[in-house]
């Protein structure tokens, strides 16, 4: 059985969840993000940090039976766990698989972190310059591969709007 923790780490939010074949099991909503960690991050570390526990607790999983957790979002900025740089678009998941970035955050968990870089538009002018980081994540969710040229709107923190 595949069982992974996934965090979403955004601007004001993070949810860190347990899933086991495609299924959440569980999880927990922490009212913390990059926007209230430019401390170094040490409160968001630490919320992470329970928050993994408690799922492995709550659901008797063994921490050996868990691959790796999958980190997104904000969580790869400089306010994040591990900031690095974004993916230059055109990107698709070929691109983004490539770019992911694994490390080991011994005083979060020893359990192996694999973390999804954020795309970036370059262009001539301001009007064509772009970024994004957890939107890419989001979007591979809403997608099957097949839908062809489409518009996507995704609201929040910072609403974007992506054509593909």
């Amino acid at each position: 059985m595949h069982t992974y923790i996934t965090i979403d780490g955004g601007t004001t939010n993070t949810r860190v969840s347990l899933v086991r074949e495609n299924t959440a099991l569980g999880t927990v909503r922490i009212p913390l993000g990059a926007r209230l960690s430019m401390d170094g991050g040490t409160a968001l570390r630490t919320a992470i940090r329970d928050a993994i526990q408690s799922l492995i607790g709550t659901h008797g999983i063994c921490r050996e039976e868990i691959r790796r957790i999958l980190a997104s979002g904000m969580l790869t900025s400089e306010f994040g766990l591990c900031n690095l740089p974004h993916v230059k678009a055109p990107a698709g998941i070929r691109e983004l698989h490539a770019a992911m970035h694994e490390a080991v955050l011994s005083d979060i968990s020893e359990i192996p972190f694999v973390f999804i870089r954020g795309v970036k538009q370059c262009g001539e002018s301001l009007s064509e310059f772009d970024m994004m980081r957890g939107e890419e994540a989001e979007l591979y969710g809403l997608t099957d591969g097949t839908d062809g040229e489409c518009l996507y709107v995704l609201p929040g923190s910072h609403s974007k709007i992506i054509f593909t």
